[in-house]
């Protein structure tokens, strides 16, 4: 189960293909953004265009393509940075393109995540933006990991960001009260404070809290892999058979 989903106001659709494409819900990320203009350039450059056209369609497709990619927060979620929250909040600036993620973007935005209330369904407008906006950036910094490592752990063979969705899933089919849920939220929030601190002691506690989480058989064997996929980033596995012996 995913959050809802808020695509922009369509009451007056914008001249720019790109941007009407991302309020639309069309284009739902920036890579999807950058695979519409290599279509598009395909089919306007002056070089593999079918047409005569001395090169204008293609000018004006990359100024809005340019245009597009330059504010994609404030086109996909409606926002502006300041309500997007900025690295204040934890999370890498909106110029910080997720292509281009590292370790601390990752745990930044799960911190961030957690901040907003994660896993929620949120309801209104403005709560709606700010936490989709924050899981956007979450899911983005998992999926250019996820490609830079080529592959997640066993024994799911998901990307990183599908693992996200089904573990969101299974804390959301959980009462706020289930200790499974809470002692899952307490695990997320423990990682990033060792993620920043990198003490031994914390270490040790985060094996053992692992162990537990693992056993739990209230938690889906995707949401485990889900959790051995962000433990693993910090060199953290089961005591038996993983990376934390």
């Amino acid at each position: 189960m995913q959050s809802k989903r808020y695509h922009g106001p369509m009451s007056n659709p914008s001249p720019n293909r790109f941007v009407h494409a991302i309020r639309s819900g069309e284009i739902d990320s920036i890579d999807e953004l950058k695979a519409s203009f290599r279509a598009h350039a395909l089919a306007t450059h002056p070089d593999t265009a079918a047409t005569a056209d001395p090169g204008e369609a293609f000018i004006s497709m990359r100024a809005e393509y340019e245009a597009a990619l330059a504010n994609f927060e404030r086109h996909r979620f409606g926002i502006s940075r300041r309500l997007s929250g900025g690295s204040s909040d934890g999370a890498p600036r909106s110029g910080e393109r997720n292509a281009h993620v590292d370790a601390a973007e990752l745990w930044g935005c799960l911190s961030l995540m957690l901040k907003r209330g994660f896993p929620k369904e949120a309801r209104h407008e403005k709560e709606i933006l700010r936490y989709e906006y924050a899981r956007w950036r979450w899911r983005g910094a998992l999926e250019a990991l996820g490609r830079k490592k080529g592959s997640t752990e066993p024994p799911v063979d998901l990307e990183p960001s599908l693992l996200l969705d089904a573990f969101e899933a299974c804390l959301l089919g959980l009462e706020k009260t289930n200790t499974a849920r809470d002692a899952s939220l307490t695990y997320l929030r423990e990682l990033c404070d060792y993620a920043s601190r990198r003490l031994p002691a914390m270490r040790v506690a985060l094996v053992r809290a692992f162990d537990a989480l693992r056993a739990d058989a209230r938690l889906t064997t995707e949401a485990k892999a889900f959790l051995l996929f962000l433990s693993s980033e910090l060199g953290i596995g089961p005591t038996l058979g993983g990376r934390g012996g």
